[in-house]
């Protein structure tokens, strides 16, 4: 028995099958690819997120600080007017202080006692005209005295209050500078850190851009695959049932032939006068209900 070699239409089955299987075996590797790339895609905007969250905080410590910056800045200009204001004042007193530093060398309270007592003895002693006129003037002059006297301490006493306030805004403007470069200091910090996470989300988001186009490349082909694997299955679907026909039909053929000879074999025996059975009679008579 000789081996029967496949025909060109078989030959035509087989490689379509091969590229059928190639086909499926492709497709299942994009969904694999597509699986990682949609995975890949949810950590980046995860990523993304987490980033707009830490540069909406540093956005709003920054915004605070400028805050503060705007108030320490009115401060400081409040601060420093007030020292102007304050270094004038003292200026002015301590010159007209100069001009009166020997009244400060007057027993003042001296002068006053001697004043009340002179007083008290003009209100209760029988006094003549002479000794009126002589105590009145003394008065005149103590109460002068006394006034200049009174008038040098006022002045050295506000001295001593401005001097004090001086220091306290000297101070307090020292504060006010070092908050301001404390404040400015952090302000820098967290601008470094915006600008880092503002660069680090352009990287992601570029990122996150590439992945889709590879997500829409893979999409792409996996559309054309499936086409293609529902045309080739079209096509071997209409070629299996067109295989299946023509089997069917060679079938039926092949047994319509053999009731044919069946049939002229039961005649040949019948015309030689020999035994014929029910089947043969089926064959002869009633061929059409021969199963």
């Amino acid at each position: 028995m000789y081996a029967v070699e496949p025909g060109v239409a078989e030959m035509e089955e087989t490689d379509e099958k091969k590229k059928l299987a190639q086909l499926y075996e492709q497709r299942r590797g994009l969904v694999e690819q597509l699986k990682k790339l949609r995975s890949r895609k949810s950590e980046l905007v995860a990523e993304l997120d987490q980033l707009a969250e830490k540069l909406e905080a540093e956005r709003e410590e920054y915004s605070g600080l400028r805050e503060r910056l705007r108030s320490l800045n009115e401060s400081r200009r409040k601060l420093v007017d007030e020292i102007r204001d304050s270094k004038k004042k003292f200026r002015d007193a301590s010159s007209q202080l100069n001009h009166m530093k020997p009244a400060l060398r007057t027993h003042g309270e001296d002068l006053e006692k001697e004043l009340k007592q002179i007083e008290w003895r003009m209100q209760t002693q029988h006094l003549s005209r002479e000794e009126e006129k002589s105590l009145l003037a003394r008065m005149k002059e103590m109460a002068s005295t006394i006034s200049v006297w009174r008038k040098a301490y006022e002045l050295k006493d506000q001295a001593s209050r401005l001097d004090r306030e001086l220091d306290e805004k000297s101070a307090s403007l020292f504060d006010v500078k070092a908050d301001r470069q404390e404040a400015l200091k952090q302000m820098e910090e967290h601008r470094g850190k915006m600008e880092e996470y503002t660069k680090a989300g352009r990287q992601v988001y570029g990122e996150v851009e590439s992945t889709n186009q590879d997500i829409e490349e893979l999409e792409k082909k996996y559309r054309e695959i499936t086409s293609a694997l529902d045309e080739l299955k079209t096509k071997l679907e209409v070629e299996e049932r067109k295989a299946h026909g023509q089997r069917l039909a060679a079938r039926v053929a092949a047994s319509q032939e053999a009731i044919q000879r069946a049939k002229q074999e039961a005649l040949e025996r019948m015309r030689r006068g020999e035994s014929i059975s029910f089947y043969d009679l089926k064959l002869l008579y009633d061929e059409d209900n021969v199963k």
